[in-house]
């Protein structure tokens, strides 16, 4: 997808101080990579879910490194609004199993709510299907719908196990619908921002690798996914 290919494109871009931090709290790549192939095969996980257990504790990590407090909160969902978000197959079979394990008096109502959003989805990219081939980006213009997860108390009926797309937006600061996220950010950037962290794009890399394993996607080197 467009987001896909954007959130390939980002780069483990972070100054000085705050690579400092990371050392001090013995943050690695290597050390999250492993941690996440230990916990999947330990704890018998699906590969996402042990990216998402593992991005929790390094985040948890990274911000008392770095000293950074952020404002995001339950009930805080200006994000979850207006933001048209993608995700990877392999999240998506995480959403599915959680789904279906609800009990039937949320699970019932949650599948009516998001067959609507998908027919209504359908309808927009026929509509705009010749265009949207070209020019894929003006659907996150366009697309202007509060989440179909999103509650009426303004909180997310699938939180822990929320997509990559949903744990890198992040602010410093309450958001309003007129701010846009920063893509990278650094660390202290106090509005809306993404990759603020590198655990962030350590763990959106795995997610994207294993998305790629499915779909036999060509690699780099070092595992990073080739876009044609």
């Amino acid at each position: 997808s467009a987001r896909a290919r954007e959130r390939l494109a980002q780069i483990e871009k972070t100054g000085t101080q705050e690579k400092e931090a990371y050392l001090k709290a013995g943050l690695s790549k290597d050390d999250f990579i492993q941690l996440v192939r230990e916990r999947a095969e330990q704890e018998k996980l699906p590969f996402i879910s042990a990216v998402y257990q593992v991005f929790d504790e390094f985040l948890a990590k990274e911000l008392a490194a770095t000293g950074v407090t952020l404002a995001c909160q339950k009930g805080c969902c200006v994000c979850c609004k207006s933001t048209l978000l993608t995700c990877t197959e392999p999240e998506i079979d995480v959403l599915i199993r959680f789904i279906n394990s609800l009990p039937w008096q949320k699970r019932i109502p949650l599948v009516k709510k998001i067959k609507g959003y998908l027919g209504e989805w359908r309808e927009y990219y026929q509509k705009n299907q010749s265009i949207l081939e070209r020019e894929p980006f003006l659907a996150f213009r366009d697309w202007r719908k509060p989440c179909a997860f999103l509650d009426e108390a303004g909180e997310c009926g699938i939180y822990p196990v929320r997509i990559m797309d949903c744990r890198n937006y992040t602010s410093l600061i309450i958001c309003s619908s007129e701010m846009s996220p920063q893509t990278p950010c650094d660390p202290y950037h106090p509005g809306p921002g993404r990759f603020r962290f590198q655990s962030e794009t350590w763990a959106n890399n795995l997610v994207l690798e294993e998305e790629a394993r499915r779909l036999n996607l060509p690699r780099g080197e070092e595992g990073v996914v080739i876009t044609m």
